[in-house]
């Protein structure tokens, strides 16, 4: 599309690499569609002193926290040529995008309003991993994010995989996306989790990690963290949450210490004791896919971390 309406591209080749800065600096582009490393780098970097080139920076790939959102859409207004960023949602299943927040279509913390030629529903969750049965919510109830608009056929040479997640409802064919979210009374969609990545906990409450992660992204000295499901000896059945913190400078075991007695306070005050970390470990960084993307995998097994 950038390039049948004439635009320059410039690719960047590593997701991982965060130097969106330097890019911006060299390049003045009017227009960036990044992952959250991309944002977070714009965040941390001191050298950004000019935005005013911009005039879209679309985020998505991966969830990014409220505050780092918050942050950002304050540096777009302090010094860019927008007013907000625009975090998105999609899957590759329909070509990437589903949703975005678009101009000053905007709400804070969501993902934006259906595109063009896109319907979006919202399912209960437990009846369809029971019965497989699709029963619509309504606005604000957590359940299964589904949406159609220019679907894939289904997975090469993969039909029953493909027959997993794509289903017909209502005389149309709908994308199963298995992510956690729900849509408010003005359209916006809420994206809370991938379902994969839920923490059941050996009571069967199901807890979402970004509901952590966006309290524990608050602390001025977080620079990144992510939070799974962790099993434990003592527990029969199930996992507690455990979080992974990468802080912005080097810090000592007794300030450390101090750091997470401010985040469990944080934790506490804002969330229910289901929300509370079995542990708070701090790591040099945190691992991320080659897409960009946090990889949660590796923060399942403790010999993964440095």
């Amino acid at each position: 599309m950038p390039l049948c309406i004439g635009m320059t591209v410039v690719p960047i080749a590593d997701p991982v690499n965060e130097r969106l800065s330097e890019i911006i600096n060299r390049f003045h582009p009017q227009s960036v569609a990044g992952v959250p490393g991309h944002a977070m780098d714009l965040l941390d970097n001191d050298n950004v002193t000019d935005l005013s080139s911009l005039t879209t920076i679309g985020i998505g790939g991966d969830s990014m926290p409220l505050e780092a959102e918050k942050r950002l859409n304050d540096l777009l207004q302090r010094i860019g040529g927008i007013k907000y960023c625009s975090p998105g949602y999609g899957a590759s299943e329909n070509t990437s995008v589903a949703t975005a927040n678009q101009g000053e279509v905007y709400k804070e913390g969501s993902v934006g309003i259906p595109f063009y030629d896109v319907n979006l529903m919202v399912i209960d969750k437990d009846k369809y991993e029971q019965d497989g049965e699709i029963v619509e919510l309504g606005y604000d109830q957590d359940g299964i994010i589904c949406f159609n608009g220019n679907l894939m056929l289904g997975y090469y040479g993969d039909d029953d995989e493909s027959n997993k997640v794509i289903k017909e409802y209502n005389g149309e064919r709908w994308y199963i996306s298995g992510d956690v979210g729900y849509i408010d009374q003005d359209g916006f969609v809420f994206f809370l989790n991938r379902e994969k990545d839920l923490v059941v906990l050996p009571d069967g409450f199901k807890v979402v990690p970004k509901v952590i992660e966006d309290v524990v992204s608050t602390n001025p000295m977080v620079k990144r963290c992510v939070v799974v499901g962790k099993k434990y000896e003592d527990d029969s059945a199930g996992e507690r949450p455990c979080c992974y913190i990468q802080i912005k400078k080097s810090s000592s075991l007794l300030q450390k210490e101090i750091l997470e007695k401010e985040i469990r306070k944080s934790i506490k005050r804002q969330l229910s004791s289901y929300y509370m970390p079995r542990e708070i470990i701090f790591v040099k960084d945190i691992k991320m896919t080659p897409m960009g993307k946090v990889d949660r995998k590796k923060y399942h097994c403790a010999g993964c971390i440095e």
